[in-house]
């Protein structure tokens, strides 16, 4: 008789799936994982709907302006050391971090893919607000458009057309008239602008992936959240403020580079992009392991997703690290997710990265977890996608 096999070093899910690296990951980073309830509405824009500035565009994949305070809070030093190295936020987005250090009189800098979402940010640092000019109020958002050149108003109608549509991009069933709308949008921003920002921090259109605007070690903190994967398609999201911006800019939004790619049932375009990368360009036992569990699924354009995902915030953190002066301090809020029912442990896999890169993980902050059902991973504890924040610092 031949000798007995020994026990496979693959761990397989009923469904055949392997989770030995996951599962080795998760225990890596056990001890670090702290979890912090009071953070769960922190990490959504929800509180800061209402808040003066951060009210003009409500965008719920942002965080909390509270996250700011408390980040500032965290680390005093930062207020009087950002005249010379700024807070940075390189995935900027509704510019939540520059706008709220702004009031708070902290300088800040954002880079945004955006161009509409950076014309927004800009403008809020606008101090005289301008009349409501004259309007019919059935008259289109086109023949609207046409009439307006102050900065403000032009915001004003990019706010008032995305109000005009829900959370995910999609148009009201009983909207009010653009007219109406610019009305409101425009009597909040003169409430707001009653008190003017402090500080005039801007957001400039650029690409996460590529920081070569600023010098090696010029900033002096970050605080930032990337595009979650598989959860919300950003495009369609951002596309009723866009489509006004280029009414009056031209050009395709996106940005000098483009946005993290990160909506596994985006356009066939972007899906034949990401297919088209394979999951080759990822050598790690942990990404390996999800993508094969993808391409197993027969979902080989959301392995090419997420393969592209993690090789674009690889580059974001390694940018991030360069332009970090030694010893700050750096925030990212992160997701997980499960994708065809694959685990993808986002947090700790960008966790691991960032250590390599020059950052110290001081700790990884669960705030929420992003579904309710918890399954079990391997021979491992039943496990959910987390939402967390990386608190690290730059060495």
């Amino acid at each position: 008789m031949g000798r007995k096999p020994g026990r496979r070093a693959t761990r397989f899910h009923r469904d055949r799936e392997a989770t030995v690296a996951r599962e080795a990951l998760e225990e890596r980073w056990r001890g670090r994982i702290s979890r912090d309830e009071s953070l769960a509405d922190l990490v959504t824009g929800r509180l800061g709907a209402s808040e003066p500035y951060h009210r003009w565009v409500r965008f719920k994949q942002a965080f909390s302006p509270e996250l700011v305070r408390r980040f500032l809070g965290r680390h005093p030093g930062l207020r009087g050391r950002s005249k010379k190295f700024p807070v940075l936020d390189p995935l900027s987005g509704s510019g939540t971090t520059v706008i709220e250090c702004a009031r708070l009189g902290v300088r800040s800098v954002g880079v945004e893919a955006s161009p509409a979402m950076a014309f927004l940010a800009t403008a809020r640092n606008e101090i005289d607000p301008p009349s409501s000019p004259e309007m019919l109020e059935h008259d289109p958002w086109e023949s609207i458009a046409e009439k307006l050149t102050h900065p403000l108003h032009r915001a004003a109608l990019m706010i008032a057309e995305s109000r005009r549509h829900d959370s995910a991009g999609k148009p009201l069933r009983q909207p009010r008239t653009i007219g109406d709308e610019f009305a409101r949008v425009i009597r909040m921003m003169q409430a707001d602008l009653r008190e003017p920002l402090p500080v005039q921090n801007s957001v400039g259109v650029g690409d996460a992936r590529d920081l070569s605007r600023f010098d090696n070690a010029s900033m002096g903190a970050l605080l930032t959240s990337p595009p979650y994967l598989s959860r919300h398609d950003y495009d369609a999201i951002l596309e009723p403020i866009q489509c006004v911006h280029r009414f009056w800019f031209g050009g395709k939004d996106g940005g000098e580079g483009g946005q993290i790619t990160a909506h596994a049932a985006s356009d066939q375009r972007s899906r034949n992009r990401a297919a088209a990368m394979g999951y080759e360009s990822g050598d790690d036992s942990v990404l390996k392991e999800i993508t094969d569990g993808l391409h197993r699924r027969s979902a080989a354009a959301e392995a090419g997703v997420v393969s592209a995902y993690f090789s674009e915030m690889n580059d974001v953190i390694r940018e991030c690290s360069r332009v970090l002066a030694g010893v700050s301090p750096c925030w990212i809020v992160v997701a997980g997710a499960r994708i065809k029912d694959v685990y993808v442990p986002a947090d700790l896999m960008l966790a691991e990265f960032a250590e390599g890169v020059g950052f110290r993980v001081e700790a990884i902050v669960v705030a929420r977890e992003v579904t309710r059902t918890r399954r079990k991973l391997g021979t491992k504890d039943a496990v959910a996608p987390r939402e967390s924040i990386l608190q690290l610092i730059r060495r």
